[in-house]
């Protein structure tokens, strides 16, 4: 199987089911979730078990999923601000915002991260493209320097 054959089959597949209601789950860590993805990654690639996580990100091309899953939780944002008020959804999701709920602080983040919060606090939608843009560039940067400071990947910086 070809690299986009594989690809569009991890992430047509197994990267759905796995992060399926994601948007909901508000944004914490999922080891469980990298650990498919990065055993993927390895069957691909042919790689053992204790080969770098680093390399693999950087051959396969791929972003780690909470990249994925800040992008979910930013769509499903952006469908609850264009939501009618009198949906049940929209009034749970102002409820959240009023109290300061753990999902609307994991969205508030993002955003931040994003330095993009003037949409959090005016309840505006964000256009999903340059958030992906971002986040992806802003992960090239911390991958580059975490590959140059790894010892084990010396070789592979060259």
């Amino acid at each position: 199987m070809g690299y986009d054959t594989f690809t569009k089959c991890f992430f047509s597949c197994a990267a759905r089911i796995t992060e399926y209601g994601s948007e909901v789950w508000g944004f914490t860590t999922h080891p469980k979730l990298e650990t498919v993805q990065q055993k993927a990654m390895r069957v691909f690639l042919g790689v053992h078990r204790f080969a770098a996580n680093d390399f693999l990100y950087g051959d396969m091309g791929w972003y780690p999923t909470k990249t994925r899953l800040k992008l979910n939780l930013l769509r499903y944002w952006n469908r609850l601000c264009t939501l009618d008020d009198n949906r049940l959804t929209k009034k749970v999701f102002l409820l959240d915002l009023e109290q300061e709920g753990k999902w609307t602080k994991s969205v508030g983040k993002i955003l931040e991260e994003l330095d993009m919060h003037n949409l959090f606090e005016e309840r505006n939608v964000c256009i999903i493209d340059e958030c992906k843009i971002s986040l992806q560039t802003k992960y090239m940067q911390d991958w580059r320097e975490l590959v140059c400071k790894k010892p084990k990947l010396r070789s592979y910086v060259q």
